[in-house]
């Protein structure tokens, strides 16, 4: 399917898919002004006529315009395809052998200090975290296999492990190794370009934390983020080769 690649057209598109009502040039006109962007009646008729034409939009009388489902499905093709630029990019900087060793670092990091974090978990977590992060992980796997790739879930989940261990400081730790740079999009990315799922990794975690385990609690951890070490690196190498 082709879809719009302009940034024009993909917020007019947006704008009028998150309309309750059929919208026209002017009441477009009126949304951009008050963004701060000044456009005439003129372009964004031309606009709506050119994403009439590829069949994103149809009129409702003289009411205006509203999405059709092959828009809503073209406008979500544009946005994962700038989605996956924007990583693509990313992981060109990350070929850069000091920005490699910063990845490593956090990850080194990271590993240090949920050792800890899932040991204490493994004690305290409750039932109402454990079924939240069973929840995330479920969302994930629906999303892994439609292409989604969203930080929000992965964070979130690490959010509640710190939150199970009862320990604010290792709880500010956690947030700092992720402010530093734990980008769990771009990881999701670079391990669905090596078919390398990890919320598989994630549900070996919560199987620990059931059984209230420490120590399978801490080699699932270890093993989850000695993987992401070493798919960092397989990345790296591989893409080096291209």
């Amino acid at each position: 399917m082709n879809f719009p690649t302009d940034d024009r057209a993909l917020q007019v598109l947006s704008m009028i898919r998150d309309s309750e009502e059929p919208l026209g040039s002017w009441s477009l006109v009126d949304m951009f002004e008050e963004q701060g962007i000044n456009l005439s009646p003129a372009t964004i008729g031309r606009i709506l006529n050119h994403l009439e034409k590829q069949g994103y939009l149809e009129k409702k009388s003289y009411k205006g315009r509203v999405i059709t489902r092959k828009g809503e499905q073209a406008m979500q093709q544009a946005l994962k395809s700038r989605q996956f630029d924007k990583y693509t990019k990313k992981l060109e900087d990350l070929l850069n052998s000091r920005v490699l060793h910063h990845f490593l670092m956090v990850l080194e990091a990271r590993r240090a200090i949920e050792k800890e974090i899932v040991r204490l978990a493994a004690k305290n977590i409750t039932a109402d975290q454990i079924k939240k992060m069973e929840e995330i992980e479920k969302q994930r796997e629906e999303d892994y296999a439609q292409d989604k790739i969203y930080a929000q879930p992965d964070i979130r989940f690490h959010q509640i492990l710190a939150e199970a261990s009862g320990n604010d400081v290792l709880m500010v730790l956690e947030q700092l190794t992720s402010f530093l740079g734990q980008q769990s999009d771009l990881f999701d990315y670079m391990r669905a370009k090596l078919k390398k799922p990890y919320f598989i990794s994630h549900q070996n975690i919560i199987a620990s934390l059931k059984h209230q385990d420490p120590e399978k609690a801490e080699r699932c951890i270890v093993e989850h983020i000695n993987k992401l070490i070493k798919d960092v690196n397989i990345y790296y190498k591989e893409a080096k080769t291209k």
